[in-house]
């Protein structure tokens, strides 16, 4: 799979991230590679079982737009809308949350600064239109019951005007088909190619995360039913997490156009099998521009 051909230097790709963000290049299963911010540096608590991690520890954008595929939560957090005269609101996130099995109505919730941590995709360059559009598809999906906060998320963003690869997300039930769809084709608000970045929080590889929630699924049910019983109890409330004082990343200097095409070649399933055993091993095609090169020997 090509690399996306609007992004050329490191500058663009650092930019609204925290220091410590790497480059990886990543395969999800067998669906292709795609370049990946490695953000495993940023502080993770565990919490009723589930990675909770500081978004400003992640971005420095305060105005960053993102999909959040948790451990195995779904969800989209909007940076909050302060009104002037309201002194009582701080700035920060706001997360949709749905929830399977039509167990409880989805809300509108201010993060306090956390989510859960895992695969993150951010939403670059989106047109004030667009950013209004999913904040009315978020109150609008609100007190609605869904089978899966994957499904949920999927229709809120059709709802907005968002398809991937000219398709609508509505249907998407488990959690990674509906990012299998946002990898392979990437998302259009309205027709218009919406810039991605794909950003991991884990210390695995984007393949082990969706490995994981694929683990957690078998469970569902179970799960389910037991948070069913616990809501008649005290719910526990997420820890507060001061984010450490991160620098944004740094500049690394503009690299400018390309001098080559890289392609990285789309693993067969046995070869899936092998990367999960001995770890990811891409195999890259370098496309040389239509001049003289001096390779060297």
């Amino acid at each position: 799979m090509a690399p996306n051909p609007r992004v050329h230097d490191e500058d663009h790709l650092f930019a609204g991230l925290t220091e410590g963000a790497k480059l990886t290049t990543e395969t999800l299963f067998s669906s292709g590679a795609q370049l990946v911010v490695d953000a495993s540096h940023v502080t993770s608590v565990v919490h009723d079982g589930l990675s909770v991690v500081p978004i400003a520890e992640a971005f420095s954008d305060p105005d960053a737009t993102f999909l959040g595929f948790g451990f195995p939560n779904v969800f989209l957090c909007l940076p909050r809308q302060i009104h002037p005269d309201d002194q009582t609101d701080a700035p920060g996130w706001d997360r949709f949350a749905a929830f399977m099995f039509w167990r409880q109505a989805a809300y509108v919730a201010n993060t306090r600064g956390r989510v859960q941590g895992g695969v993150f995709v951010e939403l670059r360059g989106l047109p004030t239109d667009a950013v209004e559009s999913l904040r009315q598809a978020m109150e609008g999906r609100c007190g609605h019951r869904s089978v899966s906060c994957a499904n949920a998320t999927g229709r809120l963003l059709t709802e907005a005007g968002f398809t991937s690869n000219g398709r609508r997300l509505s249907r998407k039930i488990r959690p990674m088909r509906l990012a299998r769809a946002i990898w392979e084709g990437g998302l259009e608000y309205r027709g218009h190619p919406i810039e991605l970045r794909i950003i991991r929080t884990s210390s695995g590889t984007v393949t082990d995360h969706f490995t994981g929630v694929m683990a957690k699924e078998a469970t569902s049910l179970f799960r389910a039913v037991r948070k069913i019983i616990r809501t008649k109890r005290d719910h526990l409330r997420a820890p507060e997490i001061e984010p450490q004082p991160l620098k944004p990343a740094p500049r690394k200097g503009r690299c400018g156009e390309p001098h080559l095409e890289l392609r990285v070649g789309r693993p067969s399933k046995v070869a899936v099998l092998l990367n999960h055993q001995l770890g990811e091993h891409p195999i890259f095609e370098a496309l040389l521009e239509d001049t003289n090169a001096d390779i060297g020997s």
